[in-house]
């Protein structure tokens, strides 16, 4: 299970690992696919409407987060409000 080294340029490193976030990966397609001039335009039109709307998603925070998020600070009110009135 040995693995080899070897050293890489700091400037490989940084973009290998940008290359590695999904939301760099999708950003880079589309740059690539607006600038590919072999394409023709009815391709690229249906390529990015794939391309653009999984941009989106990625862009967005997921709402099972903010949900969460909301529930809990939610259920903190209800303990603080409970303990000012301890008759509710």
């Amino acid at each position: 299970m040995a693995r080899k080294m070897a050293l890489v340029p700091k400037e490989l490193v940084s973009e290998y690992y940008q290359l590695n976030k999904p939301e760099i990966r999708v950003e880079d397609n589309i740059s690539n696919l607006l600038h590919d001039e072999e394409k023709s335009d009815d391709v690229k039109a249906k390529l990015l409407s794939h391309w653009i709307p999984k941009y989106q998603r990625l862009m967005q925070p997921p709402l099972l987060q903010n949900h969460l998020k909301f529930l809990r600070n939610f259920y903190k009110k209800q303990r603080l409000n409970k303990n000012k009135h301890p008759l509710l």
